[in-house]
C-alpha cells in the first residue's frame, strides 16, 4: 500500500481500530513475501511448464521431491485472476498482521499455518495444487482470535460478526473437503497462543501515523509498552516531590523560596 492509500485506509473505522491496537509500520515483511510470490507468479505466466514442476504433487512427493511442499506456497494453481486474488489477500491481511502481530508472530503464522494446509492437502484434502491461500488463512484465524480478544477499544460491528464466523466457516469448509479450513483454526489456535501475554490498550489518535514512530523497522510490542510506561513515571515523580515539600519532607530548592528566610534573618540580627 501507498502512504496516500494507509492514510485514506486509517481514515476508515476499520482502519483506525488497527492502527488503535497495533502499532502502524512499514509492512516489510508482508512486502518481501508479496515480491517473491509475484515474481512467481510471473514466473509461471511466463513458462507454463513451470508450475508442474513446483507444485504440491502426491506421487512426486512421494518420489522424494519434499521440496514441493514449500514450493506450493508460492506459485498459484488459479491462474491469472486466482494469482492476483491472492496476492490481494495477503497486501491487506498481511499488514493487518504485521502491524497488530508483530513480524515473528507473522513469519510463524503464515508459513506455518500455510505448510500445515499443503502437508494436510497432500495427505488428505488436495493431493495436487498450489497457492498462498492457506498462508492467508492461518492470519486470517489469527486476526479473529486477536479481535474478540483485545480489551479497551471495541472493534466495529461489521470486524466482529466476520472474526465470530470465521471459526464455524472453517469448520465447513473443511466438511466441504476444501483445504482452506484447518490452516484458518490453526491460526486461531496459534493466534490464541501467541498472544496470550500481548497487551493491548487502545491508544488515543494522536499517536495513530500511517507508518509508526521513529524505528523505520517498527518497535516490538514490549519495547512500545516499556517507553510508554517510563513516560508516565516523570509526572508521577514530580506530583510526589511536590507532595514531600507541601508537607514539609523536602526542601525546595527554588531560590525565591531559599533567599527569602535569609533576607528575614538578616532584618531580625543586622549585626550578624
Amino acid at each position: 500500500m501507498t502512504t496516500s492509500a494507509a492514510d485514506r485506509w486509517a481514515g476508515s473505522p476499520s482502519g483506525a481500530y488497527f492502527a488503535r491496537i497495533g502499532t502502524p509500520r512499514r509492512p516489510l515483511l508482508t512486502g518481501a513475501v508479496f515480491v517473491v510470490t509475484a515474481g512467481a507468479l510471473v514466473a509461471q505466466l511466463a513458462v507454463p511448464s513451470l508450475l508442474g514442476h513446483v507444485q504440491r504433487d502426491a506421487t512426486a512427493i512421494d518420489a522424494g521431491q519434499w521440496w514441493r511442499l514449500l514450493t506450493g506456497m508460492f506459485f498459484q494453481d488459479g491462474g491469472l485472476l486466482g494469482g492476483l486474488f491472492n496476492l490481494a489477500a495477503l497486501a491487506v491481511v498481511g499488514t493487518l498482521a504485521e502491524w497488530t502481530l508483530g513480524r515473528g508472530r507473522w513469519f510463524v503464522l503464515y508459513f506455518g499455518c500455510g505448510l500445515f494446509g499443503q502437508f494436510l492437502s497432500y495427505l488428505w484434502l488436495n493431493p495436487v495444487g498450489a497457492g498462498n491461500s492457506m498462508c492467508v488463512a492461518g492470519l486470517l484465524g489469527a486476526l479473529a482470535v486477536l479481535i474478540l480478544r483485545t480489551r479497551g477499544v471495541e472493534p466495529p460491528a461489521q470486524l466482529r460478526r466476520a472474526a465470530v464466523l470465521i471459526a464455524p466457516l472453517a469448520v465447513l469448509d473443511t466438511v466441504l473437503h476444501d483445504n482452506h479450513g484447518m490452516p484458518a483454526l490453526l491460526g486461531m489456535v496459534l493466534g490464541f497462543l501467541l498472544t496470550m501475554n500481548l497487551g493491548r490498550t487502545a491508544r488515543g489518535p494522536a499517536e495513530v501515523s500511517a507508518w509508526g514512530g521513529s524505528d523505520p523497522l517498527g518497535g516490538d510490542d514490549e519495547t512500545d509498552r516499556d517507553q510508554a510506561h517510563a513516560d508516565q513515571q516523570v509526572p508521577v515523580a514530580e506530583v510526589l516531590h511536590h507532595r514531600d515539600v507541601l508537607a514539609g519532607h523536602v526542601e525546595d530548592d527554588q531560590p525565591g523560596e531559599t533567599e527569602q528566610p535569609a533576607r528575614q534573618h538578616q532584618r531580625r540580627h543586622p549585626d550578624a
